[in-house]
This record gives structure tokens, C-alpha cells and sequence, in this order.
């Protein structure tokens, strides 16, 4: 149930609590159920404000939940900002990475972050670029990436996945310059 309060997958949850923490602690209590299960369940919703109401309503329970995530990447609807005032909003936006320390740390939970990348769609590298009607981002940003890094140093983020497909991958060919930050800021060998 990844992204749940997105509405782009099968499960998508808008309007339906109740049932999406039932069907959650359901599948728990089933899987804890299997001799020498020892399975950890992390709850992840998308960043930002997806219009399924209040977050909080839909989490299923401290006793079913061990970790607590919520995916990030580095776009936007119609315009793209430039990249510090893009990463503000990331930060302070409802559902958005001061959200998720905030609720983790309520829940006593440590935070992930399952999934976190670039954007796709129209872009210039950082700077702005409006597109009305489709999704921007930032493009080849290693702002985006140092900012991150940033964040996860200073938080006590238990994992981070760096999600990349298409546009958004990170590689020697694709998004150069973004690799040159996750090496920097991670490692040499970082993936």
C-alpha cells in the first residue's frame, strides 16, 4: 500500500481510513502469523498534499507499524521554482519532510524515506521552467541531491533509497551531475 494517498495505484486509499487501516492490519496480523516470521511493515505515503485529507487518520496503529516513510522526489505541477525555493516547499509543505520528522518522532517510529529522486518532465537543470498542465522538476539537480543529504544527515533517517528510472535515473549518462553529488555526499561507492 506504497503511496497510498496517491492516486495513481490500484490501492489508492482517498476517502476510504477506515477500510485502508482494516486491509492493513489485516495483512499484518496474517504475515506476523507465520512461525519465525520477522517482518518489518513501514508505512509510506507520498509527499505533499494529495487530497486525501488528514494523514494521520489513515496510519493503522503503533503496534503494526514499525517504520514510518514517505517518498520524495524533486517535481512539481506546472512550474518549477528554482531549487532552494523548490526544496523549502519539500520541507515545509503538508505532508512533507518537517511532517514526517514530526510524526515519526510522535509515533516513537525511526523514518525512511522508501523512495527519493529527481523529477521527470520539462526542466532546466535547478532553475526554473514553468510547463502549465504538466509535472516539472528540477531536472539534472545536484542542489536537490546536497539538500537531501543534508536533511538525512541531520535526521535520524534509519534508510534512504535513492529512486531513479527513465529522466530520473542517476548515472554517468543520465543526470551526471547529480551523480557527482551522490558520490560527494554519500560515498564513492554509492550506487
Amino acid at each position: 500500500g506504497w503511496e497510498f494517498n496517491g492516486s495513481w495505484f490500484p490501492w489508492a486509499a482517498a476517502g476510504q481510513a477506515a477500510n485502508f487501516i482494516a486491509y492493513w492490519q489485516q495483512i499484518v496480523t496474517a504475515m506476523r502469523s507465520v512461525p519465525g516470521a520477522n517482518f518489518k511493515f513501514e508505512w509510506n505515503p507520498t509527499s505533499g498534499d494529495q487530497g486525501a485529507g488528514n494523514l494521520a487518520d489513515y496510519y493503522p496503529g503503533n503496534s503494526y507499524v514499525d517504520l514510518i516513510g514517505l517518498d520524495v522526489y524533486d517535481i512539481s505541477w506546472g512550474s518549477y521554482p528554482g531549487a532552494a525555493a523548490e526544496f523549502t516547499t519539500i520541507e515545509s509543505e503538508p505532508y512533507g519532510l518537517n511532517w514526517l520528522a514530526s510524526f515519526a518522532a510522535q509515533q516513537g517510529k525511526p523514518m525512511t524515506l522508501p523512495e527519493w529522486g529527481l523529477g521527470w518532465g520539462a526542466s532546466n537543470n535547478g532553475a526554473p521552467v514553468s510547463s502549465p498542465g504538466t509535472e516539472t522538476s528540477g531536472g539534472d539537480n545536484p542542489t536537490f541531491i546536497n539538500d537531501m543529504a543534508g536533511w538525512i544527515a541531520a535526521h535520524d533517517v534509519y534508510e534512504a533509497t535513492l529512486w531513479g528510472i527513465g529522466s530520473s535515473l542517476v548515472s554517468p549518462t543520465s543526470n551526471p551531475n547529480s551523480l557527482a553529488a551522490v558520490a560527494h555526499d554519500f560515498g564513492a561507492s554509492s550506487p
